[in-house]
């Protein structure tokens, strides 16, 4: 089992806490310690009735099949994540070297929407070519993390925000089940209100 869980802004963690009885009349602290510096979250005081704790399967995966992928399989979209001068904050954020152009709600080339297949297996890889931290956010679908710089990657949960490191390369696979035009964007909004955002359509 995983002993931690790195979260980016636009990640989300439902978690199921069980505490033994022996932790009764207790108090445990929950930390952030992603910084050098430990940021002190919450304080949780066990107490009351002691019960069973109850069972039940999950159904996060009722509806949909397991599926698995070769990894000689070439991704349908390749987002290169990168930054450049200029632009009213002095930076511009780059997909594809592309910028959202937020003024006029337009990209600084015609808006031609990235394409993906509808209710078909797609696999999509973010290569992160700037040295900065991007949570890559997808509306409309969510994905399963295949791979982390070419190592295959076995993580049961879904997602719709995956965190690419500097430097690094994720692959993420979906089966798209909603048609339209669809957002793409860095989950840091400043990074995304500079221009890291675009537009795929499920079709």
């Amino acid at each position: 089992p995983p002993t931690g869980f790195e979260i980016s802004p636009g990640n989300r963690l439902d978690l199921d806490v069980v505490f033994p009885p022996e932790m009764n009349g207790q108090r445990t602290t929950v930390f952030d310690r992603f910084t050098r510096q430990p940021l002190r979250l919450a304080e949780i005081r066990v107490d009351g009735e002691i019960i069973t704790t109850p069972e039940f399967s999950s159904s996060a995966n009722a509806h949909i099949p397991e599926w698995k992928v070769s990894d000689d399989l070439q991704p349908r979209l390749t987002l290169r994540l990168n930054a450049r001068s200029g632009g009213p904050f002095g930076i511009q954020w780059t997909l594809n070297e592309k910028a959202m152009d937020h003024t006029n709600d337009s990209h600084d080339h015609p808006m031609e929407p990235y394409q993906l297949p509808y209710a078909r297996w797609s696999k999509v890889r973010f290569t992160n070519e700037s040295f900065r931290l991007h949570p890559m956010h997808m509306h409309g679908t969510f994905f399963k993390l295949l791979t982390r710089n070419g190592q295959a990657v076995d993580e049961p949960p879904w997602r719709d925000t995956v965190l690419v490191h500097a430097q690094e390369t994720v692959e993420v696979g979906l089966v798209p089940q909603d048609k339209g035009k669809w957002m793409v964007h860095c989950h840091i909004l400043e990074h995304a209100e500079s221009g890291m955002m675009t537009l795929v359509e499920v079709r």
